[in-house]
């Protein structure tokens, strides 16, 4: 099992709260809100910009700012596949650019043969 900050998480990831970081008020109120050791806890998701984040924990969901997601180590337990629509799109973009390469290579054969035409008639 691989040991994660819980900023880091992507989402549907889940795992086990293997310590929390930090001191002061920034601890206490991370214990306060359950964030304590051997605490299941699933990554729901992130802002657009990454922060804050949001995570499923004992029952309830929870926002964090990512400077205190970044104090909580997680030990993953499942790892949430990769994209989908990441896959499709990079997939659509290498046939665009496949088709691409193809209407090239039909000009330049063309030209060739236009080429080869003319060199004929002379």
């Amino acid at each position: 099992m691989t040991v994660k900050k819980l900023s880091e998480m992507r989402p549907n990831e889940s795992g086990t709260i293997v310590d929390t970081h930090g001191s002061g008020w920034v601890r206490k109120r991370l214990l306060d809100m359950g964030v304590t050791k051997s605490a299941p806890v699933i990554f729901r998701k992130s802002a657009p910009l990454g922060d804050p984040v949001q995570i499923n924990l004992r029952g309830y969901e929870l926002s964090l700012r990512k400077s205190e997601a970044e104090l909580v180590d997680v030990e993953v337990l499942f790892s949430a596949p990769t994209d989908g629509a990441a896959a499709r799109k990079r997939e659509r973009l290498e046939e665009k650019e496949a088709k691409r390469k193809a209407r090239e290579e039909a000009k330049e054969a063309k030209r060739k043969a236009r080429e080869e035409r003319k060199e004929g008639r002379k």
